[in-house]
């Protein structure tokens, strides 16, 4: 019973973090243009990419049918992870692409429809030695996501739209270098060189755009839990090879914000997220070589973030974006922070340009950066204390095609 239970406790600590399918480059919002507004996107929505966002804005577009293509890529520009008295620990510098494409559909009276592929990837982190406190620290873990959506959006007046949307996700856990503990007494230890899981998870979400005049625009999204059993296999140096299944949840998110045009010049944008992560209450695992483990508490708490957006228009085929994100509490709690998997109390800063390549096309790029610390405090509870440093950026080169 010691052996399960203090494998199942480390384990937990391993995955508890990777929930908010993130690690230290939390997910970005998907999107060229919502991402040069820092996020700031629920109450804008005039591109395709409104389907992730908020698709009840998609009534709002005039484009008959409108394509967005684009390739992401996520830069792991810094972590440094410094344990309690220890040497810093760096992560590898890595570069991941991904694309993303989205379509929109407004040639029936009042309803548009939407499909589109969104690919995440998120590094928590990759080292290439192994920790100075390995039963803690793997050396490395991502997440590779996939989120397909349909959605439909119906236009009641000239004023109000409001959507509803089918979300299919499909999770790729990854992890290698893991030390755990087999055994206390003895203390028998060993290492999962390799773990590789996989699953699918299915929900929705639910927008709502007001438009009183030309220059306001209101709007508010409701995404849904999405619950995953992941099945895959994890390799142990000494027991050898083994089945492994996990549960992940990504919580419950509401948005709610606003667009505002001061001028043809200007436009400002604001957007408030409220990410119900108190769902994260338990993890559960399970390997043919040691059953099923008890539940381990994760204790997450519920976060609140502010995005500010603002579009400066010096010309009709020009535009400039800015954007800026602060998360005002900690959602993943100090026991289950590690150098792979974990968030940062960051600040979030966001540039873009827009283009017009032709009367058709308009051209984005955008750049978005995650920068700052963790730092967990000596506790009873607390495995590792620890500092990390972390610098995360987002690249994205992309265009909207009016058909």
């Amino acid at each position: 019973m010691v052996r399960i239970q203090q494998l199942g406790f480390i384990v937990g600590v391993l995955f508890s973090t990777s929930v908010f399918a993130s690690g230290y480059s939390k997910p970005t919002w998907g999107g060229a243009r919502a991402i040069g507004l820092g996020g700031a996107f629920v109450g804008v929505a005039n591109d395709a990419t409104a389907l992730w966002h908020n698709a009840s804005g998609l009534s709002f577009i005039e484009d008959e049918h409108l394509l967005y293509l684009a390739v992401e890529a996520t830069h792991a520009t810094k972590i440094d992870y410094t344990p309690l008295g220890g040497a810093t620990e760096k992560g590898k510098h890595g570069f991941y692409p991904v694309p993303n494409i989205a379509y929109i559909n407004n040639s029936i009276k009042n309803l548009s429809l939407g499909a589109g592929a969104v690919f995440t990837y998120a590094s928590g982190g990759k080292f290439s030695s192994t920790s100075a406190n390995p039963l803690v620290n793997p050396d490395e873990g991502v997440l590779y996501s996939l989120e397909l959506m349909l959605s439909g959006a119906y236009k009641l007046t000239d004023y109000l739209s409001v959507s509803a949307a089918l979300r299919v996700v499909r999770n790729a856990l990854e992890a290698k270098g893991l030390t755990s503990v087999l055994s206390e007494s003895p203390l028998v230890l060993d290492t999962a060189n390799d773990l590789s899981t996989t699953g699918w998870a299915m929900g929705g979400s639910f927008g709502l755009t007001i438009k009183p005049a030309d220059w306001l625009q209101l709007g508010a999204q409701y995404r849904t839990k999405l619950k995953f059993d992941l099945d895959g296999d994890v390799e142990l140096a000494t027991l050898g090879n083994s089945d492994i299944t996990l549960e992940q949840t990504l919580p419950a998110i509401l948005t709610a914000g606003f667009s505002a045009r001061a001028n043809q010049y200007l436009m400002f944008a604001f957007q408030y997220d409220y990410e119900f992560n108190d769902q994260i209450n338990e993890i559960k695992v399970s390997t043919n070589a040691l059953g099923s483990l008890p539940s381990i508490a994760q204790g997450f708490m519920n976060t609140h973030t502010f995005h500010f957006g603002t579009e400066i228009s010096p010309s009709e085929n020009f535009s400039i974006l800015a954007g800026y994100v602060k998360e005002f509490n900690d959602g993943i709690p100090d026991p289950v922070i590690n150098r792979v998997f974990g968030d940062l109390e960051a600040n979030e800063f966001s540039f873009g340009l827009e283009y017009q390549l032709t009367k058709k096309i308009r051209s984005l790029a955008t750049y978005h950066a995650r920068v700052g610390k963790r730092v967990v405090e000596p506790a009873a509870d607390v495995l590792q204390p620890s500092t990390t440093d972390a610098w995360v950026s987002t690249f994205v080169l992309g265009i909207n095609y009016s058909i």
